[in-house]
């Protein structure tokens, strides 16, 4: 997806998709049920987008939310394959969605 195509994308859907699945799937201080917090981890996820419009695997995902768990002042861990597996998951499934409404 040329850069153009991929912005208006992420405009459209991806920011809210990527931000709900962060926040059901990925929520290391529990503030899911905090209508506040909708935004709590939007400086993560956008390291991780852009980090797949580059072409990142799962666990390169992984690693971003594993060292953004590290930036929050919880231990090491290693713990976010399944979540990073999901991510890859959803980003391939909805940009082709998005390229190919049919």
């Amino acid at each position: 997806m040329e850069l153009p195509d991929w912005r208006r994308w992420w405009k459209e859907r991806g920011e809210d998709e990527l931000r709900a699945l962060l926040m059901a799937a990925w929520d290391p201080i529990a503030v899911k049920d905090e209508p506040l917090a909708a935004g709590e981890y939007d400086a993560y996820m956008l390291q991780v987008a852009r980090r797949l419009r580059e072409g990142a695997t799962a666990d390169d995902v992984a690693a971003v939310l594993d060292a953004a768990e590290v930036q929050m002042g919880y231990e090491e861990t290693e713990g976010n394959a399944a979540v990073g597996e999901q991510v890859v998951r959803w980003y391939a499934d909805s940009t082709r969605d998005f390229a190919d409404p049919s």
